[in-house]
């Protein structure tokens, strides 16, 4: 279940930027590779292995700047795993929003002054969704 969550992370990373497109294909040989150095005491045990092999390879290919965000989406991922996530909320954070959408929105009356991000790793986009 934690795997599959991870290869989840890794198809929305990749819509974040397509460098991080991480194939089942090169999924496997981590997910194989835990289940060999495994102590197989309990499912548990092999299941943090697993995730903790997992993360620790995926993290190690991404750009500095996304590391918080891939934290974030693989904690959300995890929650959603166990039913604790609403539909739709993981894709809010990380959808950029359109120029159809933004269009759309109410245009304010007067001038306002724009907000500053909160977090310095949000992309602009992101920030835009959140405020919406």
């Amino acid at each position: 279940l934690r795997a599959a969550a991870i290869h989840r992370v890794s198809i929305l990373m990749a819509n974040i930027n397509p460098i991080y497109r991480w194939s089942l294909k090169q999924f496997l040989p981590v997910f194989e590779t835990s289940l060999k150095q495994s102590d197989r005491t309990t499912i548990t045990v092999l299941l943090e292995q697993l995730m903790t092999a997992a993360c620790l390879t995926y993290n190690k290919g991404l750009f500095p700047e996304d590391k918080a965000l891939f934290t974030l989406i693989t904690f959300l991922e995890i929650e959603d795993s166990f039913g604790r996530v609403g539909p739709g909320e993981i894709e809010y954070i990380i959808a950029p929003i359109s120029d159809v959408t933004a269009k759309a929105l109410p245009q304010p009356t007067g001038p306002s002054p724009p907000k500053k991000k909160v977090f310095e790793w949000m992309l602009d986009e992101q920030w835009i969704n959140i405020q919406v």
